[in-house]
């Protein structure tokens, strides 16, 4: 062939598959983005995929399941420099058979790195959801982690590429599954590749060190390879390359255990096959030597999987597949009631997971996002079920439907048994080409005779769409430092707080909502930090939600900005909004209501401790190592109704009212201590923090003595109470020794700042002018005390028996000792 005849042979074979080509073309760019996007180190166990090519690079053989890789200290102000938090620990990926890592150390040997640089740890990041708030990432990332600064930069974006052109590879093989369903139907065939082309799940597999792509790609060909064996008088080679990629798959990582059931299948339709010939011909010997392979292939490779060697220097288990075949079996019957639960969350997760569990799996599609896919996976759904009741559609097409579903059911269903949760889309990856098949088909039966397949168009438009946003939406947001302002000007609900913690920073104010939090709620805290000077540190921020007696009740500790913006990075002179949401348990062991503060510390974790910055407040004053909010409300909504007036005692300024009194001595010899329980209502939110006084006083009206108190000591001060809201309130009460005459015990109400008091109500029974009157009594020098002969001797009596007001009497009734206010 000539050079013309080559280059028209060049062009003809590009115009043929055009369609797929610019499919194929538009994944290398949204894998690029996304590869540029994602920092460094921020996919799944990046870092160890990482360290175990570099492993591999500098000593070519497997590093040992327990090598230490080397920790650079960080700097810090610790007491001992030499010293570092993060203490070297084995690498997880480094039990993770070999192929994947040799492949591309072996392919990019040629690049020289002996950089020991890496970026700081993110100690709080969200992932598997151990440190909500900490962030998505899981390393903190500075401006000069580039290119140029570091050489280790360079070299993960070279191997990311390298899964990307390992995903272009698993595309090809998706577009001749396609060719040889759809029975040479390039457009139908290039649907089926765009329909795994485009999801952001993979996508962001093909764009990160890991070797779950190589699976998925040599998964996917080998699904190929014994789709072909079925159709082609070459059967035995097919096959053959089929079982062998899935040998490489066992050398690449454990989960080729999916691919049993494409054997089993396809070993089934072998023996089919075999039964409906009716001649032993070639062929027939040829399907039944497949047979024999496949089945021996299926008894050995479980048997191996389930009794392997933990010590082999070749392959090495994960923690959770640690157990005999005997427990995945008999899971279903210890979970009992809990299995249907656990299946519906695990299918929420697989879905999730199958679009998009992106970054270091913490990062989740928006709503909006997977509520779209959704809408289309319903209609694929219902278009699949209509395919079996129209002749016109090609009975192979229904049979690779039915085994489709058949082997991603048994394949999800083994992974739940073995993790105890949905299976992950980057698990599933070989599977892709199964699930899109449905997704093509399914859709591409709502057409128009002048558009044909306009929804499955429109699907893969709307997917094209969400992945292309992803990297800007989803993806950036994550590892971006919060927006920084010049000033700040405190809004209505902050609370200004103008506190410094040493000389690095101020916060400005503190504002958190909602200000009445339910047990149960997220309390979200905004600080408004002003960055007052460098650090080279990372210091951690604890906002801590205390009850009334400052006793912890949740709080969450990360770094500032989720993780985004650590200390290291702060300018002097910036100014932003850092958000903590704070998860109040559902069960509280302080008394509800009351009124909880929030606590802001910053510290520094060092070997030896943890290491805090001093506070000082506005005037320069040192206050400790803790900001505080100004007082929550942290309890259950109100639900009592007003009180009847009849059960009023006292009214207070028309905000309080007194609704019962506990406590009051039954006799005089009892009385010169004692504490009173007062029960109040709110007609409204009260307007200030009251005190309550009960005050001894005299005949002249003279106050000898008493006891003010705030309403629950401080614990739920009473602004924050709400309207009909019914508290009780103890207050201790001593009545000294007192010379003969006459006493009243006289409560008040009276503002805490102001010491302005509530004034009490004229239509209060007990109403006086100092006050409400609790009790009245005559007390009687010890010479002409009364005295009582019992149980054998004499008691005598420093008072006489208690004088008190009951309810419809008009004048003073002398006691015989039960005087319970109201009866």
């Amino acid at each position: 062939m000539n050079q013309f005849a080559r280059k028209r042979h060049n062009a003809a074979l590009i115009a043929d598959h055009k369609f797929f080509l610019l499919i194929l073309l538009l994944f290398f760019f949204l894998a690029i983005i996304y590869n540029i996007t994602l920092p460094v180190g921020e996919s799944d166990h990046e870092a160890s995929h990482y360290r175990y090519i570099r492993y591999v690079k500098n000593h070519w053989h497997r590093p040992p399941s327990d090598y230490v890789w080397p920790v650079v200290a960080e700097e810090n102000d610790c007491p001992s420099t030499n010293d570092t938090l993060e203490k070297p620990s084995g690498e997880w990926q480094f039990t993770q058979p070999p192929l994947y890592y040799f492949l591309t150390a072996s392919i990019f040997s040629w690049y020289h790195n002996d950089e020991s640089w890496w970026p700081a740890r993110n100690p709080f990041t969200t992932l598997a959801g151990l440190k909500p708030g900490g962030g998505a990432n899981v390393l903190v990332h500075t401006p000069d982690e580039t290119i140029a600064s570091h050489p280790t930069v360079l070299e993960i974006h070279l191997y990311r590429f390298f899964s990307t052109v390992l995903g272009a590879i698993g595309l090809l093989g998706v577009y001749f599954i396609g060719l040889l369903l759809f029975g040479g139907d390039k457009t139908m065939a290039s649907l089926l590749s765009g329909g795994v082309a485009f999801i952001p799940m993979y996508i962001a597999a093909s764009s990160a060190v890991n070797n779950d792509i190589l699976v998925g790609v040599l998964g996917i060909w080998s699904i190929y390879f014994f789709a072909k064996s079925l159709d082609s008088r070459q059967c035995l080679i097919w096959n053959l390359l089929g079982i062998f990629l899935l040998i490489l798959v066992a050398f690449t990582k454990f989960t080729f255990f999916i691919f049993f059931p494409v054997l089993t299948a396809t070993f089934l339709l072998i023996v089919i096959f075999i039964v409906r010939a009716r001649k032993f011909n070639r062929t027939v010997r040829r399907l039944l030597l497949l047979a024999i392979i496949d089945v021996m292939v299926l008894i050995i490779a479980p048997l191996w999987f389930f009794n392997r060697n933990v010590d082999s220097a070749l392959t090495k288990r994960y923690v959770f597949l640690q157990f005999p075949l005997r427990t995945l079996l008999t899971y279903p019957l210890e979970s009992s009631g809990n299995l249907f639960a656990q299946i519906k969350s695990g299918i929420v997760f697989s879905f999730h997971s199958y679009w998009g569990l992106l970054g270091a799996e913490s990062i989740h599609l928006p709503d909006w996002m997977l509520f779209t896919l959704l809408g289309f996976s319903m209609l694929a759904a219902i278009g699949v079920i209509r395919i079996f009741f129209k002749r016109q559609y090609d009975r192979k097409l229904k049979i690779a439907i039915l085994l489709s579903i058949g082997i991603l059911v048994i394949d999800w269903m083994t992974i739940f048994l073995l993790s105890k949760h949905g299976a992950r889309g980057r698990y599933i990856l070989a599977l892709y080409p199964l699930i899109s098949l449905l997704f093509i088909t399914g859709t591409s039966v709502f057409r128009f005779r002048k558009y044909g397949p306009i929804v499955t168009y429109l699907y893969l438009a709307v997917l094209f769409l969400i992945a292309s946003i992803v990297p800007i939406v989803v993806i950036n947001p994550h590892f971006s430092p919060p927006p920084t302002l010049s000033t700040y000007t405190v809004q209505p609900d902050d609370a200004p707080v103008h506190a410094r913690f040493g000389d690095l920073a101020e916060i400005i104010s503190i504002r958190i909502e909602p200000q009445n939090v339910t047990p149960g709620d997220i309390a979200t805290v905004t600080l408004v930090w002003h960055v007052l000077k460098n650090t080279e540190n990372n210091y951690t921020i604890g906002v801590h939600a205390e009850d009334g007696n400052h006793r912890f009740i949740a709080g969450v500790t990360h770094f500032p900005a989720n993780g985004r913006y650590a200390t290291s990075l702060w300018q002097p002179g910036d100014v932003f909004e850092d958000v903590y949401q704070i998860q109040m348990p559902f069960h509280m062991s302080p008394k509800l209501p009351t009124g909880g503060f929030v606590k802001v510390t910053m510290y520094r974790s060092c070997p030896d401790g943890d290491h805090y910055l001093l506070v000082k407040d506005a005037q320069g004053n040192q206050i400790g190592d803790a900001v505080y909010s100004p007082p929550i409300r942290i309890g259950f909504p109100v639900t009592a109704k007003p009180v009847e007036k009849t059960d009023v005692l006292g009214n207070f300024g028309n905000e309080l009212v007194l609704t019962d009194i506990q406590g009051l001595p039954d006799r005089i010899e009892d009385a010169t201590q004692f504490s009173l329980k007062l029960t109040w209502q709110a007609l409204k939110r009260p307007a200030h923090d009251y005190s309550v006084s009960i005050q001894v006083i005299d005949e002249n009206k003279t106050a000898l003595a008493g006891i003010d108190i705030p309403f629950t000591n401080g614990y739920y001060p009473s602004h924050l109470w709400l309207p009909n809201e019914i508290v009780e309130h103890e207050h201790p009460v001593t009545i000294p020794q007192l010379p003969t005459g006459d006493y009243r015990l006289i409560l008040s109400v009276y503002d805490g700042i102001t010491r302005t008091p509530l004034i009490l109500g004229l239509d209060s029974e007990r109403f006086t002018p100092e006050g409400y009157l609790l009790m009245s009594w005559k007390h009687l020098d010890t010479t002409h005390a009364s005295c009582i002969y019992a149980d054998s001797e004499w008691h005598c009596l420093d008072y006489e028996p208690l004088i008190i007001y009951k309810r419809g009497q008009t004048e003073l009734t002398a006691g015989s000792g039960n005087n319970h206010v109201g009866e």
